[in-house]
């Protein structure tokens, strides 16, 4: 027969292992934003052209140094 300590301890499994689930399926999600941010990212800096982009990073640098 079983006890209602033990159906308690259950219980309480059961909402932690719940919660975990949840919390893998939020952190999968937020991977999956972040890859896709980079992903955009890298597309938009291999679009660039030089007319758009027309400085080196050594020359962005000296430039900013220079304000």
């Amino acid at each position: 027969m079983l006890t209602m300590t033990y159906l308690n301890r259950m219980r309480k499994k059961m909402k932690k292992s719940s919660k975990q689930i949840g919390g893998a399926v939020r952190l999968s999600g937020q991977i999956e934003k972040l890859c896709n941010a980079a992903d955009n990212m890298s597309q938009a800096t291999c679009s660039l052209t030089p007319a758009m982009d027309p400085y080196s990073i050594s020359q962005a640098i000296k430039v900013l140094d220079s304000m």
